[in-house]
């Protein structure tokens, strides 16, 4: 987590907040700082909710580094993947089993049937592994459409 050791509060007075918060003739605008200091709670309070729903509830304080949530956001999102994908070939293999259980099927049935499971097999598989590679293992007439 940012603990801001190197952030010079100095300077993000004088580059950022000087302007925003003091009159022209130096002096410190009560007002606005009211009004900063508001859009700051309202930060406060709903930033950690995002990072919260983002993050599955592992990370919740506003300043983390925005890298940091970034980088937990997508572990997250890769794991959810791999799991679609998971039961994406469950399905696969439970259609494919009562498939091969019925057996009159028509040569086309089948040849639609393998053309299909061709398509998801060689999205869950490997994204190294081509059309092309898998197709070598296969009766080419069955795979003409891919």
């Amino acid at each position: 987590m940012n603990d801001n050791k190197d952030i010079d509060y100095r300077k993000v007075w004088n580059n950022f907040w000087k302007s925003i918060v003091c009159l022209e003739n130096g002096e410190i605008d009560i007002e606005q700082i009211k009004k900063e200091l508001c859009d700051f709670y309202v930060a406060i309070q709903e930033v950690p909710k995002v990072y919260c729903h983002i993050t599955n509830d592992t990370l919740s304080k506003i300043n983390y580094p925005s890298s940091v949530v970034i980088s937990k956001f997508e572990e997250i999102q890769e794991e959810n993947y791999r799991q679609r994908r998971l039961e994406d070939d469950e399905e696969f293999i439970l259609e494919l089993s009562n498939f091969l259980m019925c057996k009159e099927k028509t040569k086309k049935e089948c040849i639609n049937f393998l053309n299909k499971s061709l398509s998801v097999l060689t999205l869950n598989i490997d994204e190294k592994l081509s059309k092309e590679k898998i197709k070598k293992f296969a009766d080419g007439n069955l795979f003409q459409d891919v």
